[in-house]
């Protein structure tokens, strides 16, 4: 629970991040991993805004499959979300707290009252809302386009983390299919044909990497 100590803190760091905040009221809450902050089909209530954490955005389909559409990370605000309280519009995707967050919350009328007065709140949203607009154009470019042992090698390489001079990717089968909007049975067969071919070893909830040039060569199409 967050005393008045840390309150207070963290407002001083929600407005040194959203500085247009420093002109209105708002709260801290303190949102625990796996919390959700809305699902998909909710009516907007508020305004959110990341002070520390991460906040997964995904779209469930056929078979509750799931496919990342982005990542929230401090200083950032769910473009969603902010496009279903600027409109009538419900939530047509669903936001779960990745690790552990602090979220800045202003009322659906307070953030009215910001794009008519604040022109740095203005220029914050249609920043967000610009660059998450091709950041999803750019996921549905891949979706369609590119082969999915391409965009599996890939991810990899991104969530690598490097432990005891080893590459390790700390997911499940489960988890890397939420990522690429496929199905964990999927996944595995890939997964297994990228150790046999010697470029990974699996674990349980684990990948290690063991040929990084293999797999950097197949996220760019060349094996």
């Amino acid at each position: 629970m967050l005393t008045d100590a840390d309150i207070e803190q963290y407002r001083g760091k929600a407005i040194s991040l959203f500085p247009f905040l420093k002109d209105v009221s708002f709260t801290i809450a303190r949102l625990p991993a796996g919390r959700y902050l809305f699902t998909e089909g909710d009516q907007c209530a508020q305004a959110g805004f990341v002070v520390e954490g991460v906040i997964r955005v995904f779209k469930t389909g056929h078979g509750n499959r799931e496919v990342t559409l982005y990542r929230l990370f401090e200083g950032e605000s769910c473009s969603l979300a902010l496009t279903c309280a600027l409109s009538s519009y419900m939530y047509q995707a669903s936001a779960v707290v990745e690790k552990e967050a602090l979220v800045a919350f202003i009322p659906l009328t307070t953030l009215h009252w910001l794009i008519q007065h604040s022109s740095a709140a203005r220029q914050f949203i249609f920043e967000l809302l610009a660059g998450r607009f091709f950041e999803v154009l750019s996921l549905v470019g891949e979706l369609v386009f590119r082969r999915l042992d391409e965009r599996l090698a890939q991810l990899l390489l991104e969530f690598a983390e490097q432990q005891d001079g080893r590459f390790i990717v700390s997911r499940s089968h489960e988890e890397l299919a939420y990522e690429l909007g496929s199905a964990r049975e999927v996944i595995s067969r890939l997964l297994k044909s990228f150790e046999q071919n010697g470029w990974v070893e699996l674990q349980r909830r684990m990948v290690v990497l063991r040929n990084v040039r293999a797999l950097q060569q197949k996220a760019r199409g060349l094996l």
